[in-house]
């Protein structure tokens, strides 16, 4: 590919504008790269007129979108990137099943990206779709200046993320049949606490020992249901976490949406509204600790982590295998979900010294191995693998 041709990204609405400004960010490391890059915000009126312009004026090398954003374009009837030639890459930052629509439109000349080498697995295994599939991590842009010291930074954790109560996620199920229900529980049950085996792997093993057809496993009514288990234990986990530092003393901020209910239970913690993506990595730099409770993936990362890293805060994270392959002690702090945080927490933020440590180190880890730039090095390689094997048959 030329250095002349064009990345066309799309751009659409986003929770908190993370994935916006993850456009921007990825945009300009394609440009240092040497490419020409168009930003088309299918939220505007006049985004299709915009498309065609670039199209006659532009040599473009590949479309590119988080989440398949855009994957329905046509073209004379047909999908835009197989009309044109011309691949889609989407870029996946949640399980598969949460865009399976996107993903079932039927579209050849593509390439989807997993933030979860087991999503990669899960589209293999249960999705039709003779496109390329591949592994690619989230990234972060680190460009801001050298961080505070730890001992000049006022809050001690730093908690950011949307909340909703999984009890009211449970009534999904409970209105079901009393078997389905009861199978739902089941799965829950053998879900909460296992951290290195994926969902769909917890379920086909429910179904086996209770004899259920395996099969079911590609309906779309049990993604239904799934999506809904899932939510429930990301949110479990995160009630679950912050109760376990409702009675330590030191401060604690968390930012998001859906918190207030849970915020007159759990006393000594300070709950506020959410804030744009730009603003909590401000205040990620004024952290100590920055605890993150990821969605349930069992071998990824997440841009929370990497960003506190580079704001130069501490991260302390639910254990998974990427975390386990991919960092050392000195660089990131797992915990384990049987594992009392308030202890855990309160025993960190007495050595400031070793804090410190982890903070410069992790810091070094992530400018050197998980910026937008290495992921945008990987997604241009990939795109000219695809472009060798899949579209010169």
């Amino acid at each position: 590919m030329g250095e002349e041709k064009t990345i066309v990204l799309f751009q659409g609405q986003s929770q908190y504008f993370v994935l916006n400004a993850f456009i921007n960010e990825i945009a300009g490391v394609f440009s240092e790269l040497g490419y020409d890059t168009a930003i088309i915000w299918l939220t505007k009126t006049n985004w299709q007129g915009e498309l065609e312009e670039i199209l006659k004026t532009k040599k473009v090398a590949f479309f590119f979108s988080f989440n398949a954003i855009g994957i329905d374009i046509q073209m004379n009837h047909e999908s835009l990137y197989d009309h044109l030639h011309i691949p889609l890459f989407a870029f996946l930052v949640d399980h598969p099943m949460y865009h399976l629509q996107r993903l079932n439109t039927g579209v050849k000349n593509l390439i989807v990206s997993c933030v979860d080498q087991d999503h990669v697995l899960f589209l293999r295994k249960y999705l039709n779709g003779h496109y390329t599939k591949v592994f690619i991590p989230h990234g972060v842009m680190v460009k801001q200046p050298d961080p505070h010291l730890q001992s000049d930074r006022p809050i001690d954790v730093l908690f950011s993320g949307t909340f909703h109560d999984p009890e009211n996620i449970r009534k999904t199920w409970t209105s079901c049949p009393t078997s389905v229900s009861k199978l739902c529980e089941e799965i829950i049950d053998q879900s909460l606490y296992e951290v290195y085996q994926p969902l769909d792997q917890i379920v086909l093993k429910v179904f086996e020992s209770k004899g259920i057809d395996p099969g079911y496993i590609v309906q779309s009514s049990l993604y239904k249901l799934l999506m809904q288990i899932d939510q429930y234990i990301r949110y479990w986990r995160r009630k679950r976490a912050l109760e376990q530092l409702s009675h330590t003393d030191f401060r604690i901020e968390v930012y998001g949406n859906g918190w207030e209910s849970l915020s007159k239970k759990i006393p000594g913690i300070r709950f506020y509204p959410a804030m744009s993506y730009e603003k909590i990595k401000a205040k990620m730099g004024k952290s100590k600790l920055v605890l993150t409770v990821m969605p349930n993936f069992t071998y990824g990362g997440h841009e929370r982590v990497f960003s506190a890293m580079s704001q130069g805060a501490v991260s302390l994270v639910n254990d998974n295998g990427f975390f386990r392959d991919n960092f050392k002690q000195e660089e990131l702090l797992t915990y384990s979900v049987h594992d009392d945080l308030g202890i855990r927490i309160e025993n960190l933020l007495k050595n400031r010294d070793k804090l410190q440590q982890i903070s410069e180190f992790g810091r070094t880890k992530v400018i050197e191995s998980h910026t937008w730039l290495n992921r945008a090095q990987k997604i241009i390689q990939t795109v000219d693998y695809h472009q060798y094997f899949m579209n010169n048959d």
